[in-house]
């Protein structure tokens, strides 16, 4: 199902069900009133994130804070499942429910219910939507059976009040608290972040990337390793860095230092990542021994235990530098329609560029992330140039 067709459904189609639960919801709460407050000492809690890999990963500190406060809670996370293999690098995450968005209305309806299906036969202490203000998300949550049922509420994005406890997403704040405000109710912002950090130390994973980098005549242990990532996902490519800056900065890379770069992306992306690359060789004539193209060719495991292994990862707005910054992988990050405020990574070691221009950013949770760009071009992030991110990499990279 495309995207444009599920924001139209999600619009109007969930407005009329979000009026008609509401209206059931006001009737059934004359017989059995709301909880006031959240449990106590939950056993079993349910976390509702279907949408964006990098959001899915910016919820692992609000889920490693609930272990913490609550030893023997278990946790089942339903998402999409284009999201299921990056689910499973969560330790905290005890059960994983996906539901598949890319094969039709019909099989999304089908594969919706049976998911419900098999959730309804637990009774959960508490039932959390972390989606921002979809109305699917909140119609979801409405049918699960939970003691207490917690989601974001905002005016402007009504989405029926069908939540039994309400909370506030302020714009202000890091996704990453608004997340830990959802899950644990802490409602100051932690005084210091929160960094996720996923292990990937047994993976297999792990061994088949260095038999990849042997293959391509890579020494880890003598030569430094950039990956790069082109890419912004389909839901927005107006996040996107141009191609050409990409392209120039990576003959600077090849030209100043000695690095390997490897580009990732999805097998949709190879042909645009090849052409970035030709472009490149033509920049560094020689170039071709370091220059690879892996778009396509790895499982999200696979990336992970790459980035792993990277000295530093160049990436547009996108979930791969979120698994990035959750490997502890210095990074370079390009924003512009999108904010770092909510979305920058967190902690040392990591360069943002965002030119904060009186446009920026033009997609956000209150519009569905739809762009509405006023411009001809992404100008917030073509007027990132290439020469200042090259010297930020070039301090970034260990010695």
């Amino acid at each position: 199902m495309k995207v444009s067709a599920a924001h139209w459904i999600d619009i109007h189609v969930g407005w009329l069900i979000c009026v008609f639960l509401h209206a059931w919801q006001k009737v059934r709460k004359i017989f059995r009133p709301a909880p006031a407050s959240r449990i106590a000492e939950p056993k079993n809690i349910l976390i509702v994130k279907f949408w964006g890999m990098g959001s899915v990963l910016l919820t692992i500190p609000a889920l490693r804070l609930l272990k913490r406060l609550h030893p023997q809670v278990r946790i089942t996370f339903v998402t999409l499942r284009q999201n299921k293999d990056i689910c499973r690098l969560i330790g905290e995450i005890d059960v994983v429910e996906a539901i598949d968005f890319s094969s039709g209305l019909l099989a999304f309806l089908s594969g919706t219910l049976r998911v419900l299906a098999r959730l309804r036969k637990t009774y959960f202490d508490e039932a959390i939507d972390l989606e921002f203000f979809t109305k699917f998300s909140a119609i979801f949550t409405s049918f699960v059976r939970a003691r207490v049922k917690i989601g974001f509420f905002e005016r402007i994005s009504w989405r029926g009040r069908l939540y039994d406890l309400e909370v506030p997403f302020n714009g202000y704040w890091h996704v990453t608290d608004n997340f830990i405000n959802a899950v644990t109710g802490k409602e100051k912002e932690p005084a210091s972040p929160v960094l996720a950090k996923l292990d990937l130390a047994n993976r297999r994973d792990k061994y088949k990337i260095e038999v990849i980098l042997r293959e391509k005549g890579v020494d880890r242990s003598r030569e430094k390793i950039i990956v790069i990532n082109p890419n912004a996902g389909e839901l927005v490519l107006l996040r996107r860095w141009p191609k050409e800056s990409f392209a120039r900065l990576a003959g600077g890379l090849l030209q100043r230092t000695a690095a390997h770069l490897l580009f990732v992306g999805s097998f949709k992306e190879h042909a645009y990542v090849q052409a970035i690359i030709e472009e490149a060789r033509r920049i560094s004539p020689g170039s071709r021994p370091r220059l690879f193209n892996l778009a396509g060719e790895l499982s999200v495991d696979e990336l992970a235990a790459l980035l792993g292994a990277a000295n530093l990862f160049i990436s547009n707005d996108s979930g791969p530098l979120h698994l990035a910054c959750s490997l502890g992988v210095p990074t370079i990050s390009f924003f512009g329609p999108e904010t770092p405020v909510l979305y920058g990574p967190r902690g040392e070691g990591h360069k943002v560029f965002f030119k904060n221009l009186s446009c920026s950013p033009c997609i956000n949770v209150y519009n569905n992330k739809r762009p509405v760009c006023r411009h001809s071009s992404n100008i917030c992030l073509s007027l990132i140039q290439v020469e200042e991110v090259l010297a930020e990499a070039l301090k970034l990279l260990p010695e």
